[in-house]
């Protein structure tokens, strides 16, 4: 008789290790992402770290996004290093950006002086509009990297 619990396994092991050698992200857990010889870890900070997995675990890089953190592995896969720190630019600038948005959407939101509230919203839009840019950067580099 067929124990299907273990059949289960069986079959989850092969398909992640299909998966893993025919170069697609691979989710393990909520913290951890595999790709081919890269490990993808969430890190307690909300980044991300990317390792090769080679003789010993060497680390390539932090992230704040995880598309960034995709996009590395394509690219150090592909030995295109100058886009590497492209890479690391635009994710840093984003990191900033994005934070300075909500600081500022907060201030907007719970403050009753006008001026402020004015403010606020005029530095909220450069914020936005700088993290989005660099967001739409790291995207492209991303899917050009995918093809």
């Amino acid at each position: 008789m067929f124990n299907l619990k273990t059949t289960a396994q069986e079959l989850e092991g092969m398909l992640k290790d299909i998966a893993t050698t025919s170069g697609i992200f691979v989710p393990i857990s909520k913290d951890l992402i595999k790709y081919k010889k890269y490990t993808i870890v969430k890190l307690p900070d909300a980044g991300w770290a990317i390792f090769l997995n080679n003789e010993r675990k060497k680390h390539i890089m932090n992230t704040f996004l995880k598309v960034s953190a995709f996009a590395v592995c394509k690219l150090h896969e592909k030995n295109q290093v100058a886009r590497l720190d492209e890479i690391e630019y635009n994710d840093r600038v984003f990191e900033k950006n994005y934070i300075d948005s909500l600081v500022f959407r907060h201030t907007y939101k719970t403050t009753k002086d006008v001026q402020t509230r004015d403010n606020a919203l005029w530095r909220y839009e450069i914020a936005h509009g700088k993290a989005k840019h660099c967001k739409q950067i790291i995207d492209s580099i991303f899917y050009a990297s995918v093809t």
